[in-house]
């Protein structure tokens, strides 16, 4: 637009001119140098109209260069915290892991630690059972000795027994044969 109204301008003051000049030579040569700097005006616009888009491409490309490097920075961030989760996810897995296989562990030496004392028990009933077989001879002596003890202690009784009655009834003999003398004699 500035082109166009440097010409306009150039132009108007041309006719002024005109009518001062005397020969056409010096109204063309008027024009002709109008025309030049008309086009000077034209490629200076042009020039400056070259030097703002070129600061505005500048400017532009700088933009798109820091929303790039913005772009950049965030997906480095997000690739970032991705990895930290995906630590803490796997730190927790394998948490998760030696706690079940701890509680694995544990439940083995237990289920082991049974099985041990169950073998325990039973080898000491086997020892137990094996020293009464081989003392059996002695637990049969000794009961033999005991039901002797307590067939004796029967016989003692029975024994006493019948000598009470012997001795109860001698007594009574006795006695009878005292009254049978007594009721025979001459004084009676």
């Amino acid at each position: 637009m500035k082109k166009v109204i440097i010409f306009l301008c150039t132009f108007c003051i041309s006719p002024f001119s005109m009518a001062n000049a005397d020969t056409l030579q010096s109204q063309l040569s008027a024009i002709h140098q109008a025309e030049s700097i008309g086009i000077s005006n034209i490629k200076a616009e042009q020039i400056r109209q070259d030097k703002i888009e070129a600061r505005h491409r500048a400017k532009l490309a700088r933009i798109v260069s820091q929303k790039r490097k913005q772009a950049e920075q965030s997906a480095r961030l997000r690739h970032k915290k991705a990895l930290e989760k995906q630590k803490r996810l796997d730190a927790l897995h394998q948490e998760k892991v030696a706690e079940r296989l701890a509680d694995k562990y544990r439940d083995q030496e237990y289920q082991d630690k049974l099985r041990d004392l169950e073998f325990k028990s039973k080898m000491i009933a086997i020892q137990k059972e094996s020293a009464r077989a081989a003392r059996e001879n002695d637990f049969i002596d000794v009961e033999l000795n005991r039901q002797k003890a307590k067939t004796d202690i029967l016989q003692s009784e029975a024994d006493a027994t019948r000598n009470v009655s012997k001795g109860t009834q001698n007594l009574m003999e006795s006695e009878g044969r005292a009254k049978e003398d007594a009721n025979s004699g001459w004084f009676n």
